[in-house]
């Protein structure tokens, strides 16, 4: 049930994310309705904020596919726990994305279609990479009672994927 729940609420954040663009957490979305839409994540000025809201900390690499600055989230959810995400991003555009939450399940709230998708066992872990002919875009793991997620814009090799993977936990 957690799984579905987590699943459904990210596909959601991401409809909505993609439906009105970038903007501040703490401000609230229209809809073509002109309804209001409070985004359901809460944007944090450091990682340390970050991590106390959401309840348990993350090791990260410094930076991913070249980025200048981070973006620290958490999604609350009262039944299911938190997620904690961080949107890193080179001259304000976004470059990456990773996500921890306790549990398990995909949480990246990537549901699209790739050309390759493979399993294969880093470190002792179990990892789904997704991606195509210009590389991965994609990795889901469980490690220690949680799930992780590493999400780019451009694709990287396996090898700077599995350089990632083991930057995260």
């Amino acid at each position: 049930m957690k799984k579905i729940f987590m699943a459904a609420l990210c596909s959601l954040v991401l409809t909505f994310s993609a439906a009105c663009g970038a903007s501040s957490s703490s401000q609230a979305q229209t809809d073509t309705n002109g309804m209001q839409i409070p985004d359901p994540f809460t944007e944090y000025a450091s990682l340390e904020d970050a991590q106390r809201d959401a309840g348990f900390d993350i090791t990260l690499p410094e930076t991913v596919a070249g980025s200048d600055s981070c973006v620290y989230r958490v999604l609350q959810d009262e039944e299911n726990g938190s997620m904690l995400e961080v949107i890193y991003q080179s001259s304000g555009q976004e470059t990456g994305r990773i996500r921890k939450a306790e549990g398990s399940g995909d949480i990246s709230g990537d549901y699209n279609e790739y050309d390759e998708v493979k399993q294969e066992n880093e470190g002792g872990m179990d990892v789904t990479l997704s991606g195509g002919s210009d590389g991965y875009v994609l990795a889901v793991w469980e490690n220690d009672d949680c799930t992780y997620a590493i999400s780019l814009r451009e694709g990287v090799t396996q090898e700077e994927m599995n350089a990632l993977i083991g930057q995260v936990r």
